[in-house]
C-alpha cells in the first residue's frame, strides 16, 4: 500500500489515537474480501515509519514499536492466523515471502536481513482474541505442512505460549491425535518434554515404545530432558518405557542422574535410585559423579 502523499508524510487521519490504542480498524484498512485475498503486509514508505498491518506491528526508526491493531477476523486473526485455519500453504508461503518483497523496497541491504528476521518474528508469533498463534492453529487442525512453514520463525516463547484455555501446540495435538505434528515439535525443540506433558509423553509411547531412546543432537534422550523439569510422572512414564534409559549417557557422558542432581530435583533423584540399573558411581568425561 503506497502512502497516501507519496513523497511527504502521510496526512492525519481522524481517529488515528483510537486505533493506535487498539480500537477496530475497519474503517482505516477494510477487512479483506475472500477473493482477491488482500495484501497480508503493508510497510509505508514513510520515513517515519514501517507499518507492518498484519502483525500489528509500526516500527520507527528510534527503535520504539506501537501496537497497531489491524481486524481481520472473529477473533481479530490476521491474515496468517486466517491461512492456518484454512491450512492453505501457498497462502502461508505467500504472507512470509511478502515480507522479503516490501522490505526490500524500504530497507538498504545492510539493513534487510535483520529487518525482515524482526518482522516476520513478529507476524508469525502475533496473537489474536483467543491467546492463539498460527502455529497454535495449525497444530489444532492438524496441518502439518503449515507447521513446517511457521515452525522456522516460531520463536521458543511463540511455540510454548498456552492460550486462554491453557492449552498450548504440543498439547493441542496431542489431544486431537495429530502424533504427526507432536512428534514434529518435539523435533523441533526437545525440552518441550521436560514441561511435564504426563499425558502427551504417555500418548506417544503407546504410540511407539522405542521413542524413550530417541537422541537429539546433544545426545539427550527424553529422559534428559524430563529430569530437568518438575514432573516425576513423566519420569516414571519414561522409565516404565524402557528401564534401561537411565544409564544413557549424553555426548559429556551425563546421565539422567547427574542432571537430576544437578538440578536438585529431589523427588526425581529418588525414582532414578530406585531403579537397579543407575549407577551412582557414573563418571562424565570430565569425571564428575552423580552426587
Amino acid at each position: 500500500m503506497d502512502s497516501p502523499n507519496e513523497g511527504g508524510a502521510p496526512p492525519q487521519i481522524s481517529g488515528e489515537r483510537d486505533l493506535e490504542k487498539g480500537f477496530r480498524a475497519e474503517h482505516f484498512w477494510p477487512s479483506p474480501s475472500p477473493s482477491p485475498r488482500a495484501p497480508a503486509l503493508v510497510v509505508s514508505n514513510s520515513s517515519k515509519a514501517l507499518i507492518v498491518s498484519n502483525s500489528g506491528k509500526r516500527f520507527d526508526q528510534s527503535g520504539k514499536k506501537k501496537y497497531v491493531r489491524q481486524v481481520t477476523g472473529r477473533y481479530n486473526d490476521t491474515e496468517l492466523h486466517l491461512a492456518a485455519q484454512k491450512g492453505d500453504v501457498a497462502a502461508v508461503t505467500e504472507i512470509l515471502g511478502e515480507i522479503d518483497e516490501q522490505m526490500l523496497k524500504t530497507l538498504r541491504v545492510a539493513e534487510f536481513d535483520a529487518g525482515v528476521a524482526e518482522i516476520r518474528e513478529a507476524v508469525v508469533n502475533e496473537v489474536n482474541e483467543l491467546g492463539e498463534t498460527a502455529l497454535y492453529i495449525a497444530a489444532e487442525k492438524g496441518f502439518i505442512d503449515v507447521m513446517k512453514e511457521l515452525l522456522p520463525y516460531s520463536t521458543r516463547e511463540g511455540i510454548r505460549m498456552k492460550n486462554r484455555s491453557g492449552f498450548d501446540p504440543l498439547h493441542i495435538a496431542a489431544s486431537r491425535g495429530h502424533h504427526d505434528i507432536v512428534q514434529l515439535l518435539l523435533d523441533h525443540d526437545p525440552e518441550l518434554t521436560r514441561q511435564g506433558h504426563a499425558d502427551i509423553v504417555k500418548a506417544l509411547l503407546e504410540m511407539d515404545r522405542h521413542l524413550a531412546r530417541k537422541t537429539d543432537k546433544k545426545g539427550q534422550t527424553a529422559l534428559h530432558m524430563a529430569v530437568k523439569g518438575v514432573s516425576s510422572a513423566v519420569v516414571r512414564l519414561l522409565l516404565q518405557a524402557d528401564p534401561a534409559i537411565v544409564m544413557l549417557p549424553d555426548k559429556f557422558g551425563n546421565i539422567a542422574l547427574h542432571i537430576a542432581t544437578r538440578k536438585k530435583r529431589a523427588e526425581i533423584v529418588i525414582e532414578l535410585l530406585r531403579l537397579r540399573d543407575t549407577n551412582v558411581n557414573a563418571l562424565t568425561r570430565d569425571q564428575k559423579t552423580t552426587i
